[in-house]
This record gives structure tokens, C-alpha cells and sequence, in this order.
């Protein structure tokens, strides 16, 4: 009987009307969609990291210096005495720790990572190594001229060489020749230069060590905590586009701080120790560099320790890693014999897939205060379209307002898709951040992300396609619904594209 006998020639050609109008709204949307894809692609650096050819293999699981000591951790009484110290233009707080009835022996000044400034930070390391017998000074971190923008390492060292000195010339007990840092995390960047600007640093623990520029590990970090978070690949885009692109407003110029000059000066025995369950260090990577360069200079004291289950902190369920302090004390105790004693490398063998390396820079247009000015801009310029927009939606009813009504849906899907996109980054961050795992929110917050952008796409293409028949059929614009519809699409588009830059669109990288 056929189609038209079944439904009669009306319902036919309501069917077929129907198809005819699908298909160039559905072959328009792909082609869109297809473009962004590969202009997104096209536009910037993509991340591919380049794999760890080296390893390490420690000689021993057991981490104790020379392998039999026992722990001098718990001799001695402890006494916290508080200090002010004296930088010149501020004073900063502090707290010595001394062991009471100890014979005249080390002392060690602590350097602070990024996350801590308070002497109360190491007060656990503070009382394990002096109750070892070494007199311990943990100062406040100078933060008149420190902030997320601004940071100079050079200059930080000469404020903790302050705390050295005094610890060195004025702390009863400390023998001027065997005083050295602990240096953890951000700290790790700072100690090389204090020891290669002054000659009598006696020794440097490293902790957690970057070694590598800040940009790199910070690179090399984000992309361990997406991995570790089963991310989509897709979103590993953002790594060099973020982190790789010039800082939007200036300073941070820190960030590429490169401490091999310093390490290159260093001629005293250097203690490193890492966490294997410390995804945001190059904890394989961070240990050859130091080793490779002091050795090229023929410095090889160099003892590396790695415990088995202990994060960024070298801590285990909010704990000290067991063996910890003693291997800090031992060492600092025993040297110089102790600089190289065996085994040089012990404890839990370390793991690091990808080498952190240079990340590669966007182009100039979507890199600093370009692309910032870029994403402001666009969303200007459709908040500005969308309200004149409502204003002419308002006042009138005709074929014109229509085309309008499409306009404001088109815009609205677009600032729809940018702001997901935000909120599923800043999800994605906190669970990488606190080491969560949810793939309810990471793939399926992705694929709501990418969906948008499809939806996005196809109110576009209806929205122009109603526009131009409408213009074809002679319907009647007034220069506000032009400026709307113009102001709403372009900042659309511009939108559009900003999200293809991040990875929205899967066509294409």
C-alpha cells in the first residue's frame, strides 16, 4: 500500500517536511561541530609527555643509616624556647628546640614548603631530632614579600641564612661546623642557594624535593592527580595550555626558577627522602638530577631515602613515616662518616611513569592577559546581546521575536556550556586534590560537558537558519534586534571556540 496510503497525503508530507528540515540542521551541527573540534586541536600545545627511561632500585628495604644504629630519637628531654629573629627590615617568629643535658653537638635551621610558614609546622621534627641531642631552630617564613604572585628565592635564602647564623653563633651547645638545613618541598628550591652563597653550611636535607623548575612540577603534578583521578584524556589538554601560557596580569616569574646553577656550587653531603604515595613530586626524577650533578663535580655524598606509603609530608595517617626522624637524626649525628655510608639508596622502590620536562607554550593569542580578555570579551558581548535581546522580546510579537526567542536560547546554551565546563574542572580539581575517586562525576560530568556543546551547536545552527528565512520571507528587523542577534551569536561563537580550545569538542585531539 505504501507509506502514503497508510498515513494519506497530508501526514506524508508532514513527514517529509519534517526530514527536510532534520537533516541540513543535523549535517550543519556536525560540520560546526567537526570545525571547533579541529580548531581546538589546532589552536595550542597538546600534552604528551615523554616516559621515564631511568629507575631507581634501592639496595635494601630498610631505610636506617648504615642498616644496624638504634634510634637516638628519645634521649634526651626537650625544651621549647620561643625567639624573635631579626631579618632587618621585619623580625619573624621562631622556636629552638634543645635538647636538655645534650653534649655540644649538630644543629639544623628548617626551611618551609609552600604550604606551611608557622614554626609549629615542624614542631614534631623539631622535638624527634632534638630529642636525638641536635639543637633544632624552626623559623616563621618571611611573608611580607612572599604571595602567590611574587616569590624570590635568592632573596629567601638570605633570610634563612639569618636563622642560620643564629643559630650557629648565639644557641649554647651548636657546633659552629656542623650546622645545616631541612629543607621540604618549596624549601628544596632555596636551601641549594644558601648553600652555595654560604661556604660553611655544613649539610642540606632535601624532602620532597622538586628539583625541577616550579613550572614543570607544577605541570608534572596536575597530571599525576588526573591520572590518579581517571580523568578522560581530553581533559589532559588543559595541562599545557594552562600551566604553559604566560600569567595573565604579570609577576610569577619564579615559576621557571631553575636551581641547577645552585646545585652545581654544592659540595656538602645532601640527604634526600620522598613519600612513594607523593603523586605531585618527581620522586625518581628529582633524586637522579641531584645525584648526576653533584657527582659531575665531584660531590658524591649523597644518601636517598624512600618510605614506603608516606605522601608530600613524609607522613601516614596524619603520622611522621615510622623510621622517619630517625633516619633525619642518624644521619645528621653521624656525619661526615654518614655522608656515605651504605646504602646510598634504600627503602621502598619508587615508581614514576612520565618525566617531568619543559611544557610546551600556547600561542600568543590564547596565552596571558590575550586569553583572559578573549573569555571576558565574549561573555560581555552576549550578557550585552542577551539584554537587548529580552528588551525587544518584551515590547513586541511577530515573526522578528521569534528569530529573537532563538537568539537568547542560543546564547544561553553557549554561556551554559562555558560554565559547566568551569564547574567540572574546579570538581575535577577537588577530587584530585584530596584523592578521591568518583567516575560518576569525572566521565559522566564529561560527557553532560561534551552534550552541551552538541546542544550548544544545534541552537546555533537552528537560530541562524531561522534567521536567514526569515530575512528571505522580508520580515522587518529594528537596529536593536540586529545588534541583539549579532552581539548574542558572535559572543557565542567566541565562546564556542573557547571551549573547543579546552577540549570540549571531541572530533578532533
Amino acid at each position: 500500500m505504501g507509506l502514503r496510503g497508510v498515513l494519506g497525503t497530508e501526514r506524508t508530507v508532514e513527514l517529509r517536511t519534517g526530514w527536510q528540515r532534520f537533516w541540513p540542521v543535523a549535517l550543519t551541527s556536525l560540520v560546526v561541530a567537526t570545525i571547533l573540534g579541529v580548531s581546538g586541536a589546532l589552536a595550542g600545545p597538546r600534552w604528551a609527555p615523554t616516559e621515564m627511561h631511568r629507575t631507581i632500585v634501592p639496595t635494601t628495604a630498610d631505610v636506617r643509616i648504615g642498616g644496624t644504629e638504634q634510634s637516638p630519637v628519645g634521649t634526651y628531654t626537650v625544651r621549647v624556647e620561643p625567639i624573635r629573629i631579626d631579618l632587618g627590615e621585619v623580625t619573624v617568629d621562631g622556636l629552638l628546640f634543645l635538647p636538655e643535658g645534650a653534649p655540644a653537638g649538630p644543629g639544623v635551621v628548617f626551611m618551609h614548603g609552600a604550604g606551611t610558614g608557622e614554626p609549629e609546622a615542624f614542631a614534631p621534627h623539631g622535638q624527634a631530632l632534638a630529642s636525638a641531642g641536635i639543637r633544632v631552630l624552626v623559623p616563621a617564613k618571611r611573608l611580607d614579600d612572599y604571595s602567590t604572585r611574587e616569590r624570590n628565592y635568592p632573596s629567601m635564602a638570605q633570610d634563612y641564612l639569618v636563622s642560620w647564623r643564629y643559630l650557629r653563633e648565639r644557641v649554647p651547645g651548636v657546633d659552629p661546623d656542623r650546622v645545616g638545613f631541612y629543607a621540604e618541598s618549596e624549601g628544596a628550591w632555596i636551601a641549594p642557594i644558601a648553600a652555595a652563597d654560604e661556604p660553611d653550611v655544613a649539610f642540606l636535607m632535601l624532602i620532597s624535593a622538586p628539583v625541577v623548575p616550579p613550572r614543570e612540577q607544577a605541570a608534572f603534578a596536575t597530571a599525576n592527580y588526573l591520572r590518579n583521578t581517571h580523568v578522560p584524556r581530553g581533559v589532559f589538554r588543559a595541562i599545557p595550555r594552562a600551566l604553559g601560557a604566560q600569567i595573565p596580569g604579570g609577576g610569577f616569574e619564579y615559576v621557571d626558577f631553575d636551581v641547577l646553577p645552585y646545585l652545581r656550587q654544592v659540595d656538602v653531603p645532601v640527604l634526600m627522602a620522598y613519600g612513594t604515595d607523593d603523586a605531585s613530586m618527581p620522586i625518581v626524577q628529582g633524586a637522579l638530577i641531584v645525584i648526576d650533578t653533584l657527582a659531575a663535580h665531584g660531590n658524591d655524598a649523597v644518601t636517598v631515602r624512600y618510605f614506603d606509603g608516606a605522601d608530600h609530608g613524609l607522613m601516614i595517617d596524619e603520622q611522621l613515616a615510622p623510621g622517619f626522624t630517625t633516619v633525619l637524626s642518624s644521619w645528621t649525628l653521624g656525619l661526615p662518616a654518614t655522608a656515605s655510608a651504605p646504602p646510598q639508596i634504600a627503602g621502598d622502590r619508587p615508581e614514576q611513569e612520565y618525566r617531568a620536562a619543559a611544557v610546551p607554550s600556547p600561542a600568543w593569542f590564547a596565552s596571558g592577559d590575550m586569553l583572559v580578555w578573549s573569555i571576558i570579551g565574549s561573555f560581555l558581548l552576549v550578557v550585552a546581546g542577551l539584554g537587548l535581546g529580552a528588551v525587544s522580546l518584551v515590547r513586541r510579537r511577530s515573526p522578528a521575536a521569534a528569530v529573537g526567542r532563538l537568539a537568547v536560547a542560543a546564547g544561553l546554551a553557549a554561556l551554559a556550556v562555558v560554565t559547566t565546563f568551569v564547574a567540572y574542572i574546579a570538581q575535577i580539581a577537588t577530587l584530585a586534590m584530596n584523592y578521591h575517586l568518583d567516575d560518576t562525576v569525572v566521565i559522566g560530568g564529561w560527557i553532560l560537558v561534551q552534550l552541551l556543546g552538541i546542544f550548544a551547536v544545534v541552537v546555533g545552527v537552528v537560530s541562524v537558519r531561522a534567521a536567514m528565512h526569515a530575512r528571505r520571507a522580508g520580515t522587518y528587523f529594528t537596529v536593536t534586534d540586529k545588534v541583539s542577534w549579532w552581539a548574542t551569536h558572535v559572543g557565542s561563537l567566541a565562546l564556542l571556540l573557547v571551549a573547543a580550545y579546552w577540549g570540549v569538542f571531541p572530533a578532533v585531539g
